[in-house]
C-alpha cells in the first residue's frame, strides 16, 4: 500500500493532523521525525523536517529512500505578501519561486527570481475545488521560498509588489524539486501565519531547535527581558493555532478524497515503490 506524505518544518504545523490521522512516532532518521497514521483507509506519513530548505530537501530525500508514496505535500505556515491575505487563510500556489542572492548569469540582476517548480494543473484544480467544497477561503497566486524569515511589513510589501507574489515560506521549493526529480506528484498547501502588516522580528533561531520544536523555556526568559513584546507573542500564538487548524482540516479532507481523484485522473501508481523494491533487493 502506498501513502500520502505531508512534510512540515514545525511540530505545531502538524497539530490537528496528528489527531485526525491517529499518527504515532515511527522512527527518527538523521534528526528527521517520521509519524505513520491512517485516514479513510489511506496510509499517511507525517514528516517533521525542521526549518529551512536544506533540512526540507534532506527530509524529502530520506522519505523517498525509506517509504513508498503517491503524493508529497509541502505544508505549513506562510507570510502574506499582499494586503488582502488574512491570518489562517490558505495559499494553494501553482508556481513556486526562489530568489538569487547574487548574479548567476551575465546581465542578470542580483536578487532575480527563478521558477523552482510548477505544480501540475490537475492537482491544482483538485486542491482548489476541495477548498471551495470545504468553504475555506484560499488564494491561488504564486509563492516564493526564501532563505531567511522576512519579518518587516515594508519588505513583505515590496517583494509582493515587485514580483506579484502572494506569500513566502522557507521550504516549499526544496521539497518540490526532490519530488519532481523522482516523478512523484507534488502539492504545496500553506496557511497564513503573519498578515502583511504583522511584524515578526523575533529571534526565531533561539526559539526553535533544529528539529522544529519550540523552546518554551527561552520564551519566558525573553519576555522577562522584553515584556513589551508579549502582545506580539500572543498574536503569533493565536495565528499559529488558527493556521494549524485550517491546514489540518483541509489536508485531512484532501486525504479522504485522494483515492477517488487518483483513480479518475491517472495518478494511481505514480509512486517510488518499484525503485525502493529494487534498491532493497540489491
Amino acid at each position: 500500500m502506498s501513502s500520502i506524505a505531508v512534510i512540515v518544518a514545525l511540530s505545531s504545523e502538524l497539530m490537528l493532523l496528528w489527531q485526525k490521522t491517529n499518527s504515532a512516532p515511527k522512527r527518527e532518521i538523521e534528526g528527521v521525525r517520521f509519524f505513520l497514521g491512517e485516514a479513510g483507509g489511506q496510509e499517511v506519513i507525517l514528516i517533521q523536517s525542521g526549518v529551512g530548505s536544506k533540512r526540507a530537501e534532506r527530509a524529502t530525500s530520506l522519505l523517498l529512500e525509506n517509504y513508498s508514496t503517491d503524493l508529497i505535500i509541502s505544508a505549513g505556515y506562510a507570510g502574506a505578501l499582499q494586503p488582502h491575505l488574512r491570518a489562517a487563510e490558505l495559499v494553494i500556489p501553482q508556481e513556486i519561486y526562489e530568489r538569487y542572492l547574487e548574479k548567476k548569469k551575465e546581465g542578470e540582476p542580483a536578487g532575480a527570481l527563478k521558477l523552482a517548480i510548477k505544480v501540475d494543473d490537475n492537482l491544482i484544480r483538485f486542491a482548489r475545488q476541495l477548498a471551495e467544497e470545504a468553504r475555506l477561503r484560499f488564494h491561488s497566486g504564486n509563492l516564493i521560498t526564501s532563505a531567511k524569515v522576512i519579518s518587516q511589513p515594508a519588505s513583505k510589501r515590496l517583494l509582493g509588489q515587485e514580483y506579484s507574489l502572494v506569500a513566502v515560506d522557507m521550504e516549499t521549493a526544496a521539497v518540490g524539486r526532490v519530488a519532481e526529480r523522482n516523478g512523484i506528484p507534488f502539492l504545496s498547501i500553506r496557511s497564513v501565519l503573519d498578515p502583511i502588516d504583522l511584524k515578526i522580528d523575533l529571534p526565531w533561531e533561539q526559539f526553535i531547535d533544529k528539529r522544529g520544536e519550540v523552546k518554551f523555556g527561552f520564551k519566558s526568559v525573553f519576555l522577562l527581558k522584553k515584556p513589551w513584546m508579549a502582545w506580539r507573542f500572543m498574536m503569533i500564538k493565536r495565528n499559529m493555532r488558527q493556521a494549524s487548524n485550517t491546514l489540518g482540516m483541509f489536508i485531512y479532507h484532501l486525504i479522504l478524497n485522494w483515492g477517488r481523484f487518483a483513480q479518475s485522473s491517472g495518478y494511481e501508481g505514480t509512486t517510488n515503490a518499484k525503485r525502493l523494491s529494487s534498491e532493497q533487493k540489491g
